[in-house]
């Protein structure tokens, strides 16, 4: 590999953005913008580097795919009535034995008055983790999304982890 592959795999690793890694790294912006990355990704060199340096951050940082895949599901599937209690004096939240973990998880913003009754209660955003498990899952078709607001016909998985175009790629 060149100093400039070597480079774009580096700069790759910072936002997972194959054409600004391109770009970053001294490849013009039309270069970049025209296919040539996804050639530069396929050399045999350039994809081992990208494997290994993306492998070594997993195991430094101890993210794996199923980790994130099970944080998406924790908010994707989170329900309100595992997390709040209804009754006459309003919403409580559940005892803190009551909540399992990934129902705490799903948790992004709580406030809660004097007598613990909620005042706010948050989670995280359900359509932005289902969105993003239809995509790992091959369920939104990329390019229609691209084209629209709306998600695209639901598609088989080719292999139940698709993921987006530099993941394809590295495969």
């Amino acid at each position: 590999m060149n100093h400039r592959q070597q480079r774009f795999v580096l700069e790759y690793l910072q936002d997972a953005n194959l054409t600004q890694a391109a770009i970053r790294a001294g490849y013009k912006r039309r270069w970049a913008n025209s296919g040539n990355v996804m050639r530069l990704v396929g050399r045999p060199g350039v994809r081992a580097a990208l494997r290994a340096e993306m492998a070594a951050r997993a195991r430094r940082t101890g993210i794996t795919r199923e980790r994130v895949l099970d944080a998406l599901v924790r908010v994707a599937f989170a329900e309100i009535g595992r997390v709040v209690e209804w009754g006459p004096g309003g919403a409580r939240l559940r005892p803190r034995g009551a909540l399992a973990p990934a129902d705490s998880a799903a948790i992004a913003e709580l406030a809660l008055d004097g007598e613990g009754r909620i005042v706010t209660l948050r989670l995280h955003d359900k359509d932005a983790a289902l969105a993003a498990l239809a995509r790992r899952f091959g369920l939104i078709d990329p390019q229609r999304r691209a084209r629209s607001p709306h998600p695209g016909p639901l598609l088989p998985a080719a292999d139940g982890l698709a993921g987006g175009a530099g993941e394809r790629a590295l495969r």
